[in-house]
């Protein structure tokens, strides 16, 4: 991995959240539609920044719920839940997301019934020069959305979903992922998991942004509004 991090792992939904040892991970990105011009393809997206492959090329279908507010929800944040399959057991992902930092020691508990894994996040998305900049927590657990998500919160499909095909580069392992939606569009997004830091902002920006720029246009959406789209 380019970075080190670390972030708690639970295995109970009834404890209290583990907290992060240390900062939490930061995910830079960049997002275009393919018909507003540049690279269409995951692949072209790796060939025009010149970076090597992995082998390993995963292809999910993804669909997002909207979902009821949980009592102990951190305030001003909102619920998102993604439902991620590769053919195997579904992956379940409940999430808080705010465009302020989230309180660094949760007083909340995972939604899910059951999960493995939970962290504290920094996202940071590039719209060209000016950047937007969130926080989220999530909590992850492998199941069916019915068994993990109690029927209390009464989670309602938002759009008609997508398949998502993602390949990863060797070395500074940036992600490109290719977002085909049940419109028949087509989006675009190169990120890559670090810190919140000045360097590690400015090497996104020149390795990734910069090449892109001159052939794309940025879009100002996130992933769930954009695997949302119907």
């Amino acid at each position: 991995m380019a970075v080190q991090v670390a972030f708690s792992f639970c295995a109970l939904a009834a404890v209290l959240v583990c907290q992060a040892a240390i900062a939490a991970p930061t995910e830079y990105a960049i997002r275009w539609a393919a018909a507003e011009g540049g690279p269409k393809s995951a692949t072209e997206v790796l060939q025009l920044l010149k970076l090597e492959p992995k082998k390993k090329v995963e292809t999910f279908e993804v669909r997002y719920f909207r979902t009821g507010v949980p009592a102990d929800a951190p305030a001003l944040s909102t619920s998102i839940v993604r439902e991620r399959s590769d053919g195997s057991e579904p992956q379940i992902t409940f999430k808080y997301r705010a465009d302020l930092p989230l309180p660094a020691t949760a007083s909340w508990k995972c939604p899910l019934t059951s999960f493995d894994k939970s962290k504290f996040e920094t996202d940071i998305t590039f719209l060209g020069a000016p950047v937007r900049k969130a926080y989220s927590w999530s909590c992850t657990g492998a199941g069916s959305l019915a068994s993990l998500l109690p029927g209390a919160l009464l989670p309602q499909p938002v759009g008609c979903g997508a398949r998502m095909v993602r390949r990863e580069s060797k070395g500074m392992e940036y992600k490109v992922e290719e977002w085909q939606l049940k419109t028949g569009a087509t989006v675009l997004e190169v990120s890559w998991t670090a810190t919140d830091d000045a360097k590690d902002q400015q090497q996104f920006a020149d390795q990734v942004v910069a090449p892109l720029l001159a052939r794309i246009k940025p879009l100002d959406r996130s992933k769930t509004e954009i695997g949302s789209s119907c």
